[in-house]
């Protein structure tokens, strides 16, 4: 998987952003830093984690039988697959990074 420009400016403004936030509230270490970029990495994977789910096509077969059940067009309509294969690397990426360096910023805090 290619690592696209906005992955990185995204890890990069949320390892800022956390970096900013620990030394405006007096409390930068490498716990904490490691905390804070847990939790921002918790939004992308939860948010890829369902777009991935989706992408495996286990809802097109729900979203077809629920178009039957209406008498609606199911062709014309968007499957939820193709929305999941778009988007899930634009948020399983940056959480993937996130979660590496909060895991590195443990372990450096194990280590000192």
């Amino acid at each position: 998987m290619k690592l696209k420009k906005s992955t990185l400016w995204i890890s990069l403004c949320a390892l800022v952003f956390s970096l900013i936030y620990h030394i405006w509230q007096n409390s930068l270490s490498w716990v904490h830093l490691s905390d804070t970029l847990f939790i921002i990495c918790l939004f992308f994977l939860i948010v890829g984690g369902f777009l991935w789910v989706f992408s495996s096509g286990s809802f097109d077969f729900f979203q077809k039988s629920l178009h039957l059940k209406r008498k609606t067009d199911y062709e014309s309509e968007w499957k939820l697959s193709t929305i999941g294969k778009e988007h899930k690397a634009f948020f399983l990426q940056p959480g993937i990074i996130l979660l590496a360096i909060s895991i590195l910023l443990l372990l450096v805090d194990m280590l000192v």
